[in-house]
């Protein structure tokens, strides 16, 4: 963990700032730590070097930093590293992609070609993956979507290179990272189509339509309390749940009695199978705001409608500092009564015209979440720094900032 006395600067530096680039106070820190993170089963023991990780310069002079992508939720992963990836400085840093992943995919081939290195390391032992880090003299290890429930915890603990890098709240065990990254990136896929929401006869208006495709391990009690307590203080609107498993009549009935006892009537509901995320966009383009769990959701979910020019509401910390990134504060919310209010005023506001959807689509393309360059150059500036002061070199490994 960084020495708190210089906490500070380094905290600005990996991005855990406001916009005007103000460091984030020990009450942001504490929200942030407060990110609700699945319980992550015992890892396998590694043990740390005896010496200590020492980093060195490849023949050609660039410092060598590792990303890790996991074997699981990896399109969200790729839209997260694309833009990072693509943009680094080729004349300072040479790129190791480490690929968990069990069999080749398109998330894995689109960032593979924005890589120097690619190893292939499903199935690798932590402790093996620690020692041929140290000897590839990695500078930097950056965990790109959480340690997948633990199953790389160990490897980071057994400091496999002199920096370790997380984004916060991805990690079960924090103090796992020397440093802990805010910002956000968000690869907006060209591919998707124009926000374009569905015109509404004059004669039979529709009904504004709240929405989540999320996992149903998402629809806790207190989400769904939430959402009760939204379609209640918006008369006539519904509420559209995706998931994979709605296909099974038996799941959708209990979803229909969890909300009955809140007083929702099954008419304002509909459950209905996700689909690829090529088809979720037109989901997404069929519905007037999305509403996040109440412990937070799936990161590209939330870009995903922000880029279709869907308002969303938030109540955890990582999606607020999404909406935050896409200068979207407005919807973001610390408890639930706030929650309920923002929500409240996007149905005041009615369906959002093409025209607005369009204008934020604009907004996000413009903003810091999908500026990858920003964050590239302050990922090499952590790296040169430690450079500079010696802590890649043998012998310099305390924590503190490098």
């Amino acid at each position: 963990a960084l020495d708190p006395a210089a906490a500070e600067g380094w905290l600005a530096l990996a991005g855990a700032a406001d916009e005007e680039g103000r460091p984030a106070d020990a009450d942001t820190a504490a929200r942030h730590a407060a990110i609700l993170i699945p319980a992550a089963p015992t890892p396998r023991p590694v043990h740390a070097p005896a010496s200590p990780p020492v980093a060195g310069k490849p023949p050609h002079g660039r410092r060598r930093i590792a990303y890790l992508l996991p074997p699981s939720r990896r399109e969200a992963a790729a839209a997260l590293l694309q833009p990072l990836l693509a943009t680094h400085d080729r004349k300072a840093v040479e790129i190791l992609l480490v690929d968990d992943g069990p069999v080749a995919d398109e998330a894995g081939g689109r960032l593979s070609r924005l890589a120097d290195q690619v190893w292939r390391t499903a199935g690798l032992a932590d402790a093996a993956l620690a020692t041929r880090l140290l000897a590839a003299g990695v500078a930097m290890l950056v965990d790109a979507a959480g340690d997948a429930g633990g199953r790389r915890a160990a490897l980071f603990a057994a400091r496999p290179a002199p920096l370790r890098v997380a984004w916060t709240g991805s990690l079960a065990d924090e103090s796992a990272a020397d440093i802990l990254l805010d910002a956000v990136l968000y690869a907006a896929p060209a591919w998707a189509p124009l926000p374009d929401p569905p015109s509404t006869a004059p004669d039979k208006p529709r009904p504004f339509v709240f929405a989540s495709p999320e996992p149903l391990a998402h629809l806790t009690p207190e989400t769904i309390a939430l959402w009760a307590a939204v379609l209640h203080a918006c008369p006539g609107a519904v509420l559209r749940l995706g998931a994979r498993s709605l296909t099974d009549p038996a799941r959708r009935a209990a979803i229909a009695t969890a909300f009955a006892g809140h007083g929702i009537p099954a008419g304002r509901l509909s459950c209905e199978p996700c689909m690829a995320r090529e088809r979720a966009f037109d989901w997404l383009g069929w519905i007037d705001a999305l509403l996040e769990p109440a412990g937070g959701g799936d990161r590209l979910t939330l870009c995903d409608a922000l880029w279709m020019g869907v308002p969303a509401v938030t109540l955890a910390t990582a999606g607020t500092r999404i909406l935050a990134q896409a200068g979207s504060w407005d919807s973001a919310a610390g408890e639930p009564a706030g929650y309920v209010a923002a929500a409240t005023r996007l149905w005041h506001a009615g369906s959002l015209p093409a025209a607005d959807r369009l204008a934020l689509r604009s907004r996000v393309a413009r903003s810091a979440l999908c500026d990858g360059a920003r964050l590239a150059r302050r990922i090499e500036a952590l790296v040169e720094s430690a450079d500079q002061a010696g802590s890649l070199e043998a012998g310099n490994t305390a924590a503190g900032p490098w």
